[in-house]
């Protein structure tokens, strides 16, 4: 019984510890921005977060609209390489369910606390590729080659061309 209390303890030490993290991460997270794809030169693609910000929902492109600033098209990339949606900090993207990546598995909003690397990114600035951090050798895309409204956002193999280079703007 002794020892259940002290590994009680000890587990609520280490989730104070990952609350105490978390908060140091939102005090020092770059300024919301909008995620645009540079698929296309006719429309603004942005990547969306669902209305409904439930876990594991797919994140989707649509239009951009720079007038209204929706909180579900705003993305903050933390020093960790969380990417935060606006309309929930706590709810991140993330590779699927965080469990394997490989080619065309889509990318979902889920609980920033969950401990994965499948929820972390890397963009080197301006316009650029956004890589999964645990592999570079995949990319954030879109599902075909050309944009449509709703288009479920998904990590595929990088490759050069312009559905795989993000922009973030404010």
């Amino acid at each position: 019984m002794k020892l259940l209390a002290t590994g009680l303890v000890v587990l609520s030490l280490l989730a104070g510890d990952a609350q105490a993290a978390d908060t140091r991460t939102k005090k020092t997270a770059p300024t919301n921005a909008f995620l645009i794809s540079n698929i296309s030169d006719e429309t603004d693609w942005c990547i969306t977060a669902p209305e409904k910000n439930y876990d594991f929902a797919s994140v989707r492109f649509q239009p951009c609209d720079f007038d209204g600033k929706p909180k579900n098209q705003l993305w903050s990339l933390d020093e960790h390489g969380k990417l935060h949606s606006a309309l929930d900090y706590d709810k991140c993207m993330i590779v699927d369910h965080g469990t394997d990546i490989y080619d065309g598995v889509r990318i979902k909003l889920a609980p920033c606390g969950l401990h994965t690397s499948l929820n972390r990114f890397t963009h080197s600035g301006g316009s650029s590729k956004l890589h999964v951090l645990v592999n570079n050798a995949y990319c954030i895309t879109n599902q075909g080659t050309r944009a449509t409204a709703g288009d479920t956002i998904h990590a595929k193999p990088c490759q050069e061309q312009s559905s795989h280079v993000f922009t973030f703007r404010t």
